[in-house]
């Protein structure tokens, strides 16, 4: 047995029966009351568009939340996309980025102030690793350290650097690149 949507009338009293509920339900996903409502009716609109292919075995509710879902995560993901795709544009326009006025002393200075911050110990490893060029195993006999230590020490100051950095990751290439020589 399948079930179908075959007249406008009984369209509109599923339209009628889910249409807030799925909002709803949409609104969890995008946090956006307007965006909720536009991917509700645009689920709607295809439901309408594909009434003589679409084959229920179970009913609609389950069919219209599973398509809601995917609609409200398909719009996020655009979001993203769009996001990132800005971020990247900004980060191949180099003059219009803030730090585009900054030399490699500038860039030095920024550097060395945010390893400032670091614990004494991690900021030491840190510098040793990154402007010494030393290995971990250098580091760790010179400090009378473990080889682990030295590694959970360097774990800590770059998960420091990004999560600090992290609405400027671009920064953190370059002051990675700039530290790594």
């Amino acid at each position: 047995m399948s079930i179908r949507v075959n007249s406008l009338e009984e369209y509109e009293a599923v339209f009628r029966s889910h249409y807030a509920g799925l909002v709803s339900y949409a609104f969890g996903f995008l946090n956006d009351h307007d965006e909720a409502e536009d991917v509700t009716q645009e689920v709607f609109i295809k439901v309408w568009e594909r009434r003589d292919s679409i084959e229920l075995k179970s009913g609609w509710g389950v069919y219209l939340r599973v398509a809601v879902r995917n609609a409200s995560v398909n719009r996020l993901k655009s979001k993203y996309r769009q996001m990132m795709s800005e971020e990247l544009q900004e980060f191949r326009e180099p003059a219009e980025l803030e730090t585009s006025d900054l030399d490699l002393a500038d860039l030095e200075t920024l550097a060395n102030s945010i390893l400032s911050q670091l614990p004494e110990k991690t900021g030491i490893i840190f510098r040793m690793s990154r402007f010494s060029n030393a290995s971990y195993e250098e580091i760790a006999k010179e400090l009378g350290l473990s080889v682990k230590s030295v590694e959970y020490h360097m774990s800590k100051a770059i998960q420091w650097i990004k999560k600090n950095l992290s609405k400027h990751w671009y920064m953190v290439w370059l002051l990675m690149g700039m530290i790594k020589k």
